[in-house]
């Protein structure tokens, strides 16, 4: 027996128990569509039918048929959900799927093998809704299942405040968060794209422009570096003439927008 920790949470729905899921509702072939078929008051033959996926399932997990598992595992989920009865013909042949299952696939020390997980967790789900007639043939497999059986009844115990269904509907609201994320980031890597479009659209205009200089006045040139302009003014100023009149005869006064400095020792002004 391995001793494992009961996990706080619901036992999980048998549609999402193992990663491979369920088949698909409609198969095209060569010969035609095949559509998914639902059957009403057929024990014998749902039970039938999970013992042939079970042996099916068996025969490729040991000649290491891969596909061939996965589509016997989902066939047997499938047939699971489908039955809806609690008459004792279908459990008979349950049981005898548990006991192939359970003696063909022994039980892995590092990984549970899908089909024996699949197994117990349907007789765990459906333990009280199981006859008791019915209950003591599928029990009888013993050993091993009735320890997977038992280790799944105790974390249903453990958390029978939340239902299956409350389970489903908490997967169904983490996927619409899921979803609401995603979008959510598309919408940011967009905006992200936007921007960097607008840095490069800048970067290739400063680079236009950069190192151009325009010739004015005798003594005057205009530099443009980036997104800086800087005009630089050179010529003699008189004792007393004052910044903004000086600037006023040369005709570069900047309508109060421009700071004026001059340094009589410099004979030059400056205009930022």
């Amino acid at each position: 027996m391995n001793s494992k920790s009961y996990e706080e949470r619901p036992l999980t729905p048998m549609s999402r128990c193992i990663p491979v899921g369920l088949p698909a509702e409609t198969m095209q072939t060569a010969a035609a569509t095949f559509a998914q078929t639902e059957f009403h008051d057929c024990d014998e033959l749902l039970g039938d039918a999970v013992f042939m996926h079970a042996k099916t399932y068996c025969f490729a997990h040991r000649f290491l048929i891969s596909r061939l598992e996965v589509l016997a595992l989902q066939r047997l989920t499938q047939v699971l959900l489908t039955n809806n009865t609690s008459r004792g013909p279908f459990y008979s042949r349950l049981a005898d799927a548990i006991h192939l299952v359970y003696e063909s696939t022994p039980k892995s020390t590092q990984f549970d093998d899908p089909a024996q997980k699949l197994l117990a967790q349907y007789v765990a789900l459906n333990f009280i809704s199981i006859p008791t007639e019915s209950l003591e043939t599928v029990v009888s497999a013993g050993g091993e299942f009735m320890v997977d059986v038992a280790q799944k009844l105790a974390q249903r115990i453990a958390t029978s405040g939340r239902s299956t269904e409350s389970l489903e509907e908490y997967i169904d609201e983490l996927k619409t968060k899921v979803n609401a994320l995603e979008l959510e980031g598309q919408k940011q890597r967009s905006l992200l794209e936007k921007t960097e479009k607008e840095i490069r659209e800048w970067e290739s205009w400063n680079r236009g422009i950069s190192g151009k200089y325009i010739p004015t006045l005798q003594g005057v040139c205009v530099t443009a570096e980036q997104d800086v302009i800087q005009k630089q003014v050179r010529f003699d100023i008189p004792e007393a003439t004052e910044p903004e009149e000086c600037c006023s005869e040369i005709g570069l006064r900047d309508e109060g927008k421009s700071l004026v400095t001059w340094s009589r020792d410099n004979v030059g002004a400056r205009l930022r």
